[in-house]
């Protein structure tokens, strides 16, 4: 990507849905050309839809005939796809059977079908996290004794039709689950896992016991995360064993380590994700770093933070936010989290950061072109709302050259040069690389290559010398040098690029 310096936008690339989510977005799945999203909400814009709603990047969509429905709103924690079937978790009842409270349900492509009956009634009981492990989901969350197997706590695997345990299970709740290494990681609020007491707040599945990882955490884990070959833990932690790592740490296959310094005094990290290869962080938090403040959601790249303008404020919930959720689509930003603005606009629950200024995803290609041939550059580029282009040749503007396409047309000396493209629109500018294009004169017979056809064409105009002669062809290609004649000066000229074969 190729951009021009360019000035501060004048306004905020953070964009809103009218007046948004009536209640917090708790997850959300990427998928191509859309996002499935999944919360406690039952409306959105004051239209009424249930706990689950997909985005096509311009208009919302039912999942199943009003989402799922429910008798409360706890909704959605997590969302996966799994052998071709969309999978929701929370705490919800469903359209298949809204007499019993469920916590897993599969969209069959027209309903939502609830999984199993042996969550039963009662409050505290849902599903947070899902996974895909040796060809096998995995669902976590608040359970106990499920379908009366007391080793099923906390977490199990579903083969389509009935549970299975993981080992004794973990003693306490799970709010995240990742594959690292080829073994299942568990994080929560837990301090034991298969009888293992010697466990803080995160757990590993080694295919015959749950083990502690490194020396654990101090605290909740509420989201786990690979990236960069690392795995990366959010929560509301101090430190491991004693090392400081307020609220998010990375594990390396060995070890717990510190990510960019901590976050600020009491802040808890939430949710992760991935932005323009870099990890997204959101929680309670304002990052600090050299004296920039980044609110509740910033960027790290591996080496150093940055941050989204002003970034989300605002909380239907105090000093108890909700955990939140990070997804991508068309290359742009998505935030779920209790916040209810984003940039200083409404943007309630959900926040989209969009790629507004212009910005290069191709640049124009070089190029030769024969004498009197046609040559056509292109650039694309993301930006809203709609971009002007400029095209140049040696910076200086091309008259009505004002699309994301420009050909040369009828080639002469003086459309030889560098050209680039200039695009801009409210929110900055943006410039293509250069490309230069030359003109290819010994090319006579404009193919691409100075071959055996155009040395025969050099020769009759050689043996005619003279271009005034009548039959000489129209505007004298071979005359190489300009001078009136067809002679040995153009002879020499043409050698070396018969002897390159390929024009320049």
């Amino acid at each position: 990507m190729s951009t021009a310096s360019r000035p501060t936008p004048a306004l905020s690339p953070w964009r809103t849905f009218g007046s948004g989510f009536n209640l917090p977005v708790r997850a959300i799945l990427s998928r191509p050309g859309e996002l499935i999203i999944g919360g406690n909400f039952t409306t959105i814009d004051a239209k009424p839809i249930r706990h689950v709603v997909r985005w096509d990047g311009a208009s919302w969509s039912e999942v199943g005939a009003g989402g799922i429905q429910s008798n409360n709103t706890s909704g959605v924690r997590t969302l996966i796809d799994f052998q071709g079937s969309l999978y929701a978790g929370g705490a919800f009842q469903n359209s298949a059977d809204s007499s019993i409270p469920s916590m897993f349900a599969r969209f069959d492509g027209t309903n939502w079908v609830k999984l199993g009956t042996a969550f039963g009634a009662g409050s505290g009981k849902e599903v947070n996290a899902f996974a895909i492990h040796n060809n096998q989901l995995v669902l976590a969350g608040s359970f106990s004794n499920l379908t009366g197997n007391a080793d099923i706590d906390g977490i199990a695997t579903w083969n389509g039709s009935v549970y299975a345990p993981i080992g004794l299970g973990i003693a306490g709740d799970v709010f995240a689950l990742a594959v690292f290494n080829g073994e299942l990681f568990a994080g929560g609020s837990f301090a034991a896992a298969g009888g293992n007491t010697a466990i803080d707040f995160i757990a590993k599945w080694n295919g015959a016991n749950w083990v502690a990882v490194g020396q654990g955490l101090s605290n909740y884990v509420y989201a786990l995360h690979v990236w960069n070959g690392s795995l990366y833990a959010a929560g509301a932690f101090n430190d491991s064993g004693g090392t400081p790592m307020r609220g998010l740490a990375r594990w390396d296959g060995t070890t717990w380590n510190a990510v960019g310094g901590s976050l600020n005094a009491g802040g808890t990290a939430y949710a992760l994700g991935e932005f323009n290869g870099s990890l997204v962080v959101m929680g309670d938090f304002a990052k600090v770093v050299d004296g920039n403040t980044f609110n509740r959601v910033a960027l790290w790249s591996g080496s150093a933070w940055s941050g989204f303008g002003t970034g989300l404020s605002g909380s239907a919930t105090g000093s108890n936010p909700y955990p939140g959720a990070v997804g991508v689509l068309n290359g742009e930003l998505y935030i779920g989290s209790d916040a209810l603005s984003a940039g200083g606009k409404i943007s309630a629950y959900l926040a989209h950061w969009g790629s507004l200024e212009p910005c290069i995803q191709s640049s124009p290609v070089a190029g030769s072109i024969c004498r009197d041939g046609d040559f056509t550059f292109n650039v694309a580029a993301t930006g809203k709302p709609a971009l002007h282009y400029q095209w140049r040749l040696n910076n200086q503007d091309i008259p009505n050259a004002n699309g994301p396409s420009y050909t040369v047309t009828s080639a002469s000396e003086d459309d030889e040069g560098i050209y680039d493209c200039v695009l801009t629109n409210d929110f900055g500018n943006a410039t293509s690389d250069g490309a230069s294009l030359q003109l290819c004169d010994a090319d006579v017979d404009c193919s691409g290559m100075v071959d055996d056809a155009d040395f025969i064409v050099f020769v009759v105009a050689y043996n005619m010398l003279d271009c005034a002669d009548p039959s000489m062809p129209l505007d004298c290609p071979s005359d190489f040098n300009r001078d009136t004649v067809v002679d040995d000066s153009d002879f020499g000229i043409f050698v070396v690029a018969y002897n390159e074969l390929v024009c320049p």
